[in-house]
């Protein structure tokens, strides 16, 4: 069976959270801010985390501190590694945004 975005997601975090051998201070709050994100998020639905995405994406556009060039430029750099399920899955939750 085909791996999904949240498996390859929770896959690439349990990876990242499992590197404990950082030096640098910056890093270990970076992974710490993780690792707290991670263990919020981790129990969610994909709808639930559909539902979070458009909420916090909206707050922060009405906001400025976000905008829809940002959101399609972060697209189109994952754009090469995104299979045309995904690719397509990106474009609804982004027309989702704009409602």
């Amino acid at each position: 069976m085909a791996k999904n975005l949240f498996d390859f997601g929770d896959e690439q975090i349990e990876d990242f959270l499992n590197k404990t051998n950082t030096e640098n201070i910056e890093d270990e709050n970076r992974i710490e801010e993780v690792k707290n994100v991670y263990e919020k998020y981790k129990d969610y639905s994909q709808e639930e985390l559909m539902q979070e995405f458009l909420k916090t994406t909206r707050k922060k556009l009405s906001e400025g501190s976000l905008s829809i060039e940002n959101l399609q430029n972060t697209i189109n750099n994952l754009r090469p590694f995104l299979n045309s399920n995904q690719l397509e899955f990106l474009k609804d939750l982004m027309k989702k945004v704009d409602e």
